[in-house]
């Protein structure tokens, strides 16, 4: 039995073209590459392949040929190798991840009085991690958190000096029944 071997190489194969190398391998592994692609190994049929995709024989193969059927040209960055070779490595070829930082880097603060029988809607934001919400009128307004839209039938009535604190980013609207209602909102979130 051979000695293990690996060795990654780097090719770009012009739009239309194709590639021969010459390697004995017992697998393959597309570790980068710009499209998929078709993959042919000694002469054998052609094969779909792309980015993060193994090809593995017990016999092995001295031929690899890599077919670039798109009008743009093709990089690859293959592993080769021979033996029992595990590769642990996370491959995402072309996703997009979005990230974020996990503390959140905005602050914003809102004072409103809210006239008895109208709505302040606070809408949906994507990028906001928390609300707090605290009343601080003395009026005997009845003020209620529902869903935005006031579908559902359900609300939270909040209180004269109470304090609702809630992590989301789903929008939601504040009614005032009966007089008027101030409250003090503070937002955090991403900017």
């Amino acid at each position: 039995m051979a000695a293990p071997t690996y060795a990654t190489r780097t090719y770009t194969v012009p739009a239309g073209g194709s590639l021969q190398i010459a390697r004995m391998s017992d697998f393959l592994t597309a570790l980068e590459a710009s499209a998929p692609f078709k993959v042919s190994f000694d002469n054998q049929p052609r094969t779909d392949f792309e980015a993060g995709l193994t090809y593995n024989t017990e016999n092995g193969f001295q031929l690899v040929e890599i077919i670039n059927e798109d009008v743009t040209a093709l990089t690859v960055k293959l592993g080769f190798g021979r033996g029992d070779i595990k590769d642990s490595r996370l491959t995402l070829g072309a996703a997009t991840i979005n990230t974020r930082e996990s503390v959140p880097n905005n602050i914003d603060f809102q004072k409103t009085t809210i006239v008895g029988g109208s709505i302040v809607n606070i809408p949906y934001d994507a990028n906001r991690y928390e609300i707090l919400i605290r009343r601080v009128d003395t009026g005997a307004a009845n003020l209620v958190i529902q869903k935005d839209g006031g579908t559902g039938g359900r609300s939270f009535s909040i209180e004269n000096g109470d304090i609702l604190s809630f992590k989301t980013s789903a929008g939601f609207e504040m009614k005032s029944y009966a007089g008027p209602s101030s409250v003090e909102i503070i937002t955090t979130g991403w900017a």
